[in-house]
């Protein structure tokens, strides 16, 4: 006869977050204030706030959990914050937040029959005419403190811009059927192809022409000079993090020329906000305009925030000019550019790890660009920089994304990538 097991004794203990944040919700939005404010929002009502240009953030208390897809400052200053399914607040004293009905579109994107959708961000535009717009699944007017419908968008809320007052250009790609002009009947189901598109409408977004398909380049960017030349800018279907001119236009858009490379313009930038910045986290560069593409000044960029190349509709990017961006995503998590690396705003080093090894008093954690060291069991991280061996061109990468750690004792730590290299 088997004796019985004796009960399972667990000790008493608290876990103590040693890299806290704001909040644990997803972050889907984020958006610049000023040079030194912004605002991020995402999942379950979560809304935080930074006023020392992303460096730390607080939770912000809202009167509603919706999922919110956008948020931003419209032209008298107030924040707005849109939700998936159709919430509406505004806030324009920094205290109290207004309910703020949307108004009820004729028509709607998507065969469910829903009237607002899930989207994977928006964001509040202010135009060069001084209109305010809230962008997200649908084109709304902002007056005031009140919305007007102009109706739903079938493309990016980040690829959307005016040529004119009435003229307006709308980019996107397959990854959303509601945006996708092609489409082709399959034996096991519905086959999408690998294309991008760029939309007109004449009338302010009311209506939308017939789509131009650009094949296998999705849309993510469009920008016009006050003279009518224009440029959208993308880049492979499925690399997302880098984005380069696609095509130009001078008449406003009635017609498009394929774009060469980057003109990157000397001396010093503009002051002040950028009216667009255009990053290539892959090539880790970024350039900047103030004049509506005509002239582009370029710096440094980190590489893709990490977590992002898994999914990356779960974050968004907010680039103020050369010197400041900002990053959001899963978690909660936030991160502010520094040169050429991300840094984590959540109060540790990196929020992004895969593994834990312990031995004694060391610890050491690794993630997708980071390696942390602990020499008092948890208490306190530093990031260390690893000396990686000689790699032949063009393999470097694979020695940046580290997926395991062992520590046979105190003295020797072993890495592992998601490659199969291990030093």
């Amino acid at each position: 006869e088997i004796p019985p097991s004796p009960p399972l004794r667990v000790p008493s203990s608290t876990w103590v977050v040693r890299n806290p944040g704001p909040t644990v919700q997803t972050l889907v939005a984020v958006a610049w204030v000023s040079d030194t404010e912004a605002w991020a929002a995402g999942t379950v009502g979560a809304v935080v706030r930074s006023t020392d240009a992303g460096s730390t953030w607080k939770l912000v208390a809202v009167p509603s959990h919706a999922d919110w897809i956008a948020v931003g400052a419209a032209k008298d200053g107030a924040i707005w914050l849109a939700g998936a399914d159709g919430s509406r607040l505004r806030n324009a004293d920094g205290v109290t937040w207004q309910e703020v009905a949307p108004p009820a579109p004729e028509r709607a994107w998507g065969g469910d029959g829903s009237t607002f959708q899930r989207g994977s961000s928006g964001r509040v535009l202010v135009d060069r005419w001084n209109r305010a717009w809230l962008v997200t699944n649908f084109l709304e007017r902002i007056d005031g403190a009140t919305l007007a419908m102009v109706g739903p968008l079938p493309g990016r809320a980040d690829a959307f811009a005016f040529a004119t007052e009435t003229r307006v250009f709308l980019g996107g790609g397959w990854f959303d059927l509601r945006h996708m002009p092609v489409t082709t009947p399959g034996a096991e189901g519905m086959t999408v192809e690998h294309t991008g598109f760029l939309r007109r409408s004449d009338d302010g977004g009311a209506t939308w022409l017939e789509p131009r398909t650009l094949f296998e380049r999705y849309v993510r960017f469009v920008v016009f000079a006050p003279d009518g030349a224009g440029t959208i800018f993308g880049g492979d279907a499925s690399v997302p993090e880098t984005n380069a001119p696609l095509q130009t236009t001078a008449d406003g858009g009635e017609t498009w020329d394929n774009a060469g490379g980057w003109t990157e313009a000397s001396g010093d930038p503009p002051t002040g906000p950028a009216g667009l910045c255009v990053p290539d986290e892959r090539l880790r560069r970024v350039h900047c305009t103030w004049d509506g593409g005509r002239t582009w000044f370029a710096g440094p960029f980190p590489g893709p925030v990490p977590g992002s190349e898994s999914n990356p509709d779960g974050r968004d990017l907010a680039v103020r000019d050369l010197d400041r961006a900002l990053g959001v995503g899963y978690g909660g998590r936030i991160y502010r550019a520094d040169g050429e690396r991300w840094v984590s705003a959540n109060d540790g080093p990196t929020p992004h790890l895969t593994d834990l090894a312990v031995a004694h008093e060391l610890a050491v954690a690794v993630g997708e660009t980071s390696v942390l060291l602990s020499r008092d069991r948890g208490e306190t991280w530093t990031e260390v920089p690893v000396a990686l061996p000689p790699v032949d061109e063009g393999y470097e990468d694979a020695f940046r994304e580290w997926a395991a750690v062992a520590v046979p004792d105190e003295a020797h730590v072993r890495l592992g990538t998601k490659w199969g290299n291990v030093v």
